[in-house]
């Protein structure tokens, strides 16, 4: 039911089982990107979590 409702939406389906603001903005945005940006930018993501 929720797949098809972000189907209905233009969402990405992850979006719609998100409790987090903050990430289900980040899901919104991520969305949009073509995929070899959106890998680039979990590379980045890790290597934040690793310097922090």
């Amino acid at each position: 039911m929720a797949e098809r409702l972000a189907r209905v939406l233009n969402v990405p389906a992850a979006y719609m089982y998100c409790e987090n603001e903050v990430l289900a903005a980040i899901i919104l945005e991520l969305g949009t990107l073509n995929k070899d940006t959106r890998i680039n930018i979990l590379q980045q993501v890790k290597n934040l979590n690793q310097s922090s």
